[in-house]
């Protein structure tokens, strides 16, 4: 007569919204991103170039130089990019290998980025880059 109904699936289908909304809330960039990075004692503007497979780094004046790095895994704070002092053009950017990039907690409009080599650590947060085309 009566048909009791179970309140699990409005539970499950809860669960499943709440978790998919906070996967998708990390996303892993790509495409163009610029911004400022910081240490200690300095500050510099970077564009940076994101794909699955690697990044590009072009770190802005007074340094001027630019590092290829190579996607190396990713962990609990972010994706790991691997970079060395032979994929730099020279000046500052030879002295920063090897390192890593790390793009950490990311949304549509900004990316946490870090760049750590040995006791060096730049951070700072990056937004995307209109298209040029």
């Amino acid at each position: 007569m009566f048909r009791r109904h179970s309140k699990y699936p409005v539970i499950l289908v809860s669960l499943l919204l709440g978790l998919s909304t906070s996967v998708l809330s990390q996303t892993t960039p790509t495409g163009r991103w610029s911004g400022v990075v910081h240490s200690v004692k300095n500050s510099v503007r970077v564009d940076v170039g994101l794909k699955p497979t690697s990044a590009s780094l072009h770190v802005g004046q007074p340094y001027g130089c630019r590092i290829e790095a190579g996607f190396l895994d990713t962990e609990k704070d972010g994706n790991h990019y691997r970079f060395d002092a032979s994929s730099s053009t020279g000046g500052f950017c030879d002295h920063l290998g090897p390192g890593d990039l790390i793009v950490g907690e990311s949304s549509a409009d900004e990316a946490l980025i870090s760049l750590k080599q040995g006791d060096i650590d730049w951070t700072g947060v990056l937004t995307p880059r209109p298209s040029t085309r």
